[in-house]
């Protein structure tokens, strides 16, 4: 129960970025984790965020074809851990 509150709290923090801030992390990965005491996860690692522009110069994809969508990336996590 407690990785998949982990990886829900890592979803939440990259949604608030991507939503809020118009950033994307580029690297997201265990070395950019920390846990904190009371089992609160957190992402470190935001030397690593691009902006999101409206211009096409700025807009980062993760596909040639398509940009990056917050909500198939939750899924997709959310799926690896009900296995």
């Amino acid at each position: 129960m407690e990785i998949r509150y982990g990886i829900l709290q890592i979803a939440e923090a990259l949604f608030y970025l991507h939503t809020t801030e118009r950033l994307l992390h580029l690297n997201v990965c265990p070395q950019n984790v920390i846990v904190t005491k009371r089992g609160t996860w957190k992402l470190t690692g935001l030397c690593f965020t691009q902006s999101i522009g409206t211009d096409a110069q700025s807009n980062v994809s993760m596909h040639p074809h398509r940009t990056a969508n917050i909500w198939e990336i939750l899924d997709l996590v959310l799926s690896m851990c009900a296995t």
